[in-house]
């Protein structure tokens, strides 16, 4: 069993680590997405670096590797019995792969994406209300930060509620803490007043 969660955390963590923003913006644009704007791997900084179209093919990078992540995660421990277990592990290992992935000097994105893919794959309930409370924060606010921070702060919240006596499964999902404190710049920023407001516009 103990070799079974080794490969899970190993594979999910070296999938996770394939950023779709990093790579579409060496394949497509012959640059590096932390060249510009906040520095960071992520969805947010790539769309005001380079636009909107190519943005689809980074999110279908980052959900892809998570539910792949998920998949194996689930295949590789089901014969113990802990399936969902092990789907939560891989996508939690990939996750922490995007935000601080080995063969990118663990410059990654900040995970928002990446734990979306992440309730996709567990239970679509918490996602859809994930992201309806991120959207709306948005669309209100027109601060990504703010949308992305809140959602992410109730993320264990919501797995607590849907896989209550997986206690396994919702220690692992406390990763959304990880994502609230890997946006503390942008929450200074919202509390000093200087934090930009959202916009396709590049």
């Amino acid at each position: 069993m103990v070799l079974r969660i080794i490969l899970t955390i190993v594979v999910g963590y070296f999938l996770g680590g394939a950023n779709g923003a990093i790579l579409v913006s060496r394949f497509l644009f012959r640059d590096d997405v932390r060249n510009h704007g906040s520095g960071n791997a992520g969805m947010t900084n790539f769309i005001r670096a380079y636009g909107g179209p190519a943005t689809l093919l980074v999110i279908a990078i980052d959900l892809g590797k998570i539910f792949l992540a998920c998949w194996i995660g689930g295949l590789l421990m089901n014969a113990t019995g802990w399936k969902v277990e092990g789907q939560m592990l891989g996508g939690v290992a990939g996750v922490l792969g995007h935000m601080y992935p080995v063969l990118f000097r663990f410059q990654g994105g900040k995970g928002i994406l990446s734990t979306l893919a992440l309730a996709i794959f567990m239970d679509w309930r918490i996602a859809v209300t994930l992201f309806s409370l991120f959207l709306i924060i948005v669309l209100v606010t027109k601060y990504m930060s703010l949308g992305s921070s809140i959602a992410a702060f109730f993320y264990p919240v919501a797995f607590a509620i849907c896989f209550w006596g997986h206690w396994a499964v919702i220690a692992l999902s406390f990763v959304g803490w990880l994502d609230v404190w890997r946006h503390r710049a942008n929450i200074r920023r919202l509390l000093n007043g200087t934090e930009p407001k959202f916009s396709f516009k590049h």
